[in-house]
């Protein structure tokens, strides 16, 4: 848990922790003995979060750990981008539960959960899921309030009935604004789209899914944007092991952000506009979303019935299917190869391409003392190069790994991505994002330190 601030730090303690410490949730897990909460803030934050009451009964249920920012640092977390600082807490956070051999269980500190969301999550994996995929309805702030307020503290439990009827009612703006249809669609950054149904019923179909729940291995912390974004795209659980649950009365999620939260998007409203999705797509969007998007995830109270929503999954599957198929044309193919650290731990590695730009980045993964297994080549070619085996990427495919790194190293990149595509192989890495100097381009790096009970660092 990321929290930070006075504001957020209210909300959390007021209403967002007490409702995952519900029966079905925190208070009613099975595994909790061998599990840890880990709250990250800052010292001037820390205090406040320990003396709480809603953070001694969150003790009583599990073992509690703080991380704080170093005070030199604590600069980055007001008035930057604050996706690259919560990208940066994430890559620790990964990097711990990597060391453990842990699931992780990532929450904001604005989002509520219905009872039993925990439950479900453990459920999917002890079942043998490494990722449980969610998306939450984005909901006001100041219409919230007044709901939430009548909540009593010591039982905060939320059904998922009550949240999806105040999750329609209270739509942020952000998020009405994507409606499939509409005459005031968002163009700028249409990463759901949504159709309403009856009384009681909305779909959501989106591009970015929030990993609720993923088992990092360990060359799972080198990612730069978000946790939604290269994180999930370069993690390597395979479609079998990814569950997303699109069924509200299992996992009900609601974000709770200020009326403000976005304004800057929803200035020049239209209808949907295809040359603007593609070039928001372009920037967007990864491999892995387009599979994502496919999911119907359905938010239902007691008085939608299976045929409602089985008639507005279909008419939302006939617009949301092309549209899947044509991003995945478009849109880059490859992941960021952002730092040769994250080579380590791999099966194998190859690197596709034999000319000038594949042999220096060999010379590289040498002085890095990182194992190289040897180069791909589009061609039927069986030699060696610099010591090196060639292989035909069609026959490596054949034989290819889960855990095997492939970097394409090459000035004609475009060329092997389209060799990729048609091989199925999807979590490639471009070399030409590297930088030269060796040193890494992952985005913000925060000192973190953990917090002693004490009252030392």
């Amino acid at each position: 848990m990321v929290v930070w601030g006075d504001a957020f730090i209210d909300f959390f303690l007021r209403f967002a922790l007490p409702c995952q410490l519900s029966p079905g949730n925190i208070a009613g897990l099975r595994h909790n003995r061998s599990s840890k909460y880990i709250i990250y803030t800052t010292l001037a934050d820390i205090d406040r979060l320990r003396r709480s009451e809603a953070v001694r009964r969150l003790a009583t249920y599990i073992e509690v750990e703080y991380f704080v920012v170093d005070p030199e640092d604590v600069h980055h977390l007001y008035g930057g981008d604050v996706h690259n600082v919560l990208a940066a807490f994430h890559r620790h956070a990964v990097v711990q539960a990597a060391a453990a051999r842990a699931y992780l269980i990532i929450w904001a500190p604005d989002a509520l959960m219905s009872d039993g969301t925990l439950a479900e999550v453990e459920a999917q994996a002890m079942d043998g899921a490494d990722t449980v995929l969610v998306t939450g309805l984005r909901t006001t702030m100041e219409e919230m309030l007044g709901w939430l307020e009548t909540k009593p503290a010591e039982s905060f439990s939320l059904s998922s009935d009550d949240m999806v009827r105040q999750g329609i009612r209270h739509l942020h703006p952000m998020i009405a604004s994507m409606e499939w249809g509409s005459e005031r669609f968002n163009n700028r950054w249409p990463s759901q789209f949504l159709w309403r149904g009856g009384d009681g019923l909305m779909l959501v179909h989106s591009w970015h899914l929030h990993p609720l729940m993923t088992r990092p291995g360990s060359r799972s912390a080198h990612f730069a944007t978000t946790v939604d974004g290269d994180y999930l795209q370069g993690i390597g659980h395979g479609a079998g092991r990814r569950h997303v649950c699109g069924d509200s009365r299992k996992i009900c999620v609601l974000e709770v952000s200020r009326r403000d939260y976005g304004a800057g998007l929803l200035s020049d409203l239209a209808p949907f506009d295809p040359s603007r999705f593609r070039q928001w797509a372009m920037s967007a969007l990864q491999p892995i979303h387009c599979d994502f998007v496919r999911h119907p995830l359905v938010f239902r109270d007691g008085r939608a019935t299976d045929e409602e929503v089985e008639n507005l999954c279909a008419e939302a599957a006939g617009i949301v299917g092309p549209l899947a198929d044509e991003a995945a044309r478009y849109i880059p193919y490859l992941r960021p190869l952002r730092t040769l650290e994250s080579l380590r731990g791999a099966g194998q590695v190859w690197i596709y391409g034999c000319g000038q730009a594949g042999r220096r980045l060999s010379a590289r993964l040498r002085a890095a003392r990182i194992t190289m297994t040897g180069f791909l080549d589009s061609q039927n070619r069986h030699d060696d190069l610099d010591g090196y085996r060639v292989l035909p990427v069609a026959e490596y495919a054949q034989c290819r790994q889960a855990d095997d790194a492939v970097i394409v190293a090459s000035q004609f990149v475009e060329e092997i991505e389209g060799v990729l595509r048609s091989l199925n192989i999807s979590d490639a890495l471009n070399a030409s994002y590297l930088p030269d100097d060796g040193r890494s381009s992952e985005g913000l790096a925060l000192r973190i330190v953990r917090f002693d009970p004490g009252g030392s660092v």
